[in-house]
């Protein structure tokens, strides 16, 4: 979907667990990444600075945060972080 969405995007997609990828589809990549270890997102993307980044893995409250401060620092200058599916029962937002 994403790849339709941004036609021309470099898309890094990651997950608990690694999806098969179009092999001829060289602008899509899957790495692992647990939401446990958001503190390993930086190491993750040491080489790659993202214009985007879609926050849609877990909708635990504590991995969301652990993960933007941890992925927001990686992303570019004027660049967009969503975050899919914020629960407000599980906490208020750091200030």
């Amino acid at each position: 979907m994403w790849s339709e969405y941004f036609p021309f995007a470099k898309i890094i997609g990651l997950d608990k667990e690694i999806f098969k990828v179009d092999p001829t589809e060289s602008r899509i990549e899957s790495r692992y990444f647990n939401a446990n270890s958001a503190s390993k997102f930086k190491h993750i993307l040491r080489k790659d600075k993202p214009n985007v980044i879609i926050d849609d893995a877990s909708h635990i409250f504590k991995h969301q945060q652990d993960t933007f401060f941890s992925a927001f620092q990686r992303l570019t200058a004027g660049g967009l972080y969503i975050i899919e599916d914020l629960n407000s029962i599980q906490g208020n937002l750091i200030a």
